[in-house]
């Protein structure tokens, strides 16, 4: 198992809220300035951690590490 760091951003579009890829970094102080450097030029940032498996298939829960500005409610998206 490998623990990644990841940073979510997300933009306010005509139709609702838009996610880009997450950009994934090996550290969590990295990504934690990431997602603070990002988050004043975006709708919303999420910075968050995982577990993954070494073929990638399997991944835990994430924990999120910060959020900043608005972040919809993960849970609730298809």
């Amino acid at each position: 198992m490998e623990k990644i760091y990841a940073v979510q951003v997300f933009h306010e579009v005509y139709d609702g809220i838009r996610a880009d890829e997450p950009l994934l970094y090996d550290s969590e102080s990295v990504a934690r300035k990431q997602g603070e450097t990002l988050a004043p030029n975006r709708h919303g940032v999420l910075v968050y951690q995982g577990v993954i498996g070494v073929d990638r298939r399997d991944h835990s829960e994430p924990t999120i590490l910060a959020k900043y500005g608005h972040v919809p409610n993960m849970r609730s998206r298809g």
